[in-house]
């Protein structure tokens, strides 16, 4: 029924398209408000008029046709707004704004969400590419799972070859990506999807003061206003396929400044984390350190899932008995934990391999492994950094 409802609009709105000419435009107005899009897709943009091209491209060539997609120009001084206006003229799905002046990205993804229609929001950014069947696999998991109220998904390089998937969706335990991210973002921003009901009910938007992190506090308060979030455990997005986009340190700064302040806020009915162990930038050991202080000050309170948190330290991380004397180690393929097994013997935490000890001084330590040769590594306290491979 609801197919042939809309096949009769779509035919009465093309004969009036040809028959009247000059009513087109309101017409296909009215076609926005009779057609609730199921997803509104999100993107602001800024002086990007050279680069644009591709995003908007992945995003009007999805499998999945049912949306709308509303682009910002955040007061582009370039040609911009002329790249996205000739891709509107041509596709009645994209709803062009154009902020007169700068405002910023926070401004900008507010004003799209105040405008957006779609059961749910997918969020995009001007510089990466969705997989052709990005919101097909969202839709389908938010379709099933109401409980979910923000899904992103894994990302991949620029030229990693993907084969469209061939088995359902799945998405990672959502207790499990909540203590996630404590220590991190958690979900890479522009692969996300998000229920815009939840959102407009618990009054939830980009707060200003939350500046270069405004997704790791949209997330901190949809988890306190009772939402879910997770991630399929497959990419979906080229992230960064536009080269040589730098930012300044101060920007950096800036983020990191403002994950530590989200991240202080969240902590509050935990723990006061020490200043080493604070932001989203910790090494492997360090993370462990911060679940461990998590793990025990959680017991009695159960902020978060305690059994998800221990598992995740089970997985990840050597026991506490074992961590003080483990060796963080740095390797162009990998980072993990050498714990000594004894005087001449090291294994690595997260995997099979093990190591005889055959040369050792104050600075330096090489080893022979089982199954791949001779490597040599720099001391560093208690970390190892390689250096070469005989």
């Amino acid at each position: 029924m609801k197919l042939l409802k809309h096949t009769l609009i779509t035919v009465f709105i093309f004969t009036c398209g040809f028959l009247c000419g000059a009513y087109r435009q309101d017409i296909m107005r009215m076609t926005r408000t009779l057609f609730r899009p199921t997803v509104t897709v999100l993107m602001s943009t800024y002086n990007r008029g050279t680069i644009v091209s591709p995003a908007i491209e992945s995003i009007l060539n999805q499998s999945f046709t049912d949306f709308e997609f509303i682009i910002i120009d955040d007061g582009s001084t370039d040609h911009t707004a002329d790249v996205i206006q000739s891709y509107a003229d041509k596709d009645n799905r994209i709803i062009f704004l154009k902020n007169e002046t700068n405002k910023g990205l926070i401004y900008s993804l507010n004003r799209g969400l105040d405008k957006a229609r779609g059961t749910y929001i997918a969020r995009m950014d001007d510089d990466d590419l969705s997989l052709p069947w990005r919101l097909s696999r969202q839709v389908a998991v938010m379709d099933a799972h109401p409980e979910l109220i923000v899904l992103g998904a894994y990302i991949t390089g620029d030229k990693t070859h993907v084969d469209p998937p061939q088995t359902p969706p799945l998405f990672e335990n959502p207790d499990r990506v909540e203590i996630q991210s404590y220590a991190n973002s958690a979900l890479a921003h522009p692969t996300i999807i998000i229920r815009r009901d939840f959102l407009n009910k618990h009054g939830i938007r980009y707060k200003s003061d939350n500046l270069y992190a405004e997704d790791v506090g949209l997330y901190a308060d949809v988890l306190n206003a009772g939402g879910k979030i997770s991630q399929l455990t497959e990419p979906l997005l080229r992230l960064g396929v536009v080269k040589n986009l730098k930012r300044p340190n101060k920007y950096y700064d800036i983020q990191f400044q403002t994950f530590i302040k989200i991240q202080q806020e969240k902590l509050k009915p935990l723990l006061t984390l020490p200043k080493e162990l604070a932001g989203p930038s910790l090494n492997k050991k360090d993370r462990c350190r911060f679940w461990f202080m998590m793990r025990d000050a959680n017991k009695n309170k159960n902020v978060v899932n305690q059994k998800a948190l221990e598992q995740l330290i089970t997985e990840r991380c050597p026991s506490s008995m074992f961590l003080e004397n483990s060796l963080l180690t740095k390797h162009p393929y990998w980072e993990d934990f050498l714990i000594r097994e004894n005087e001449k013997r090291l294994i690595r935490f997260s995997s099979q391999d093990a190591a005889t000890i055959i040369n050792e001084t104050p600075d330096t330590l090489t080893l022979k492994w089982d199954n791949y040769g001779i490597e040599t590594f720099k001391k560093d306290k208690n970390n190892l950094v390689f250096t070469n491979k005989k």
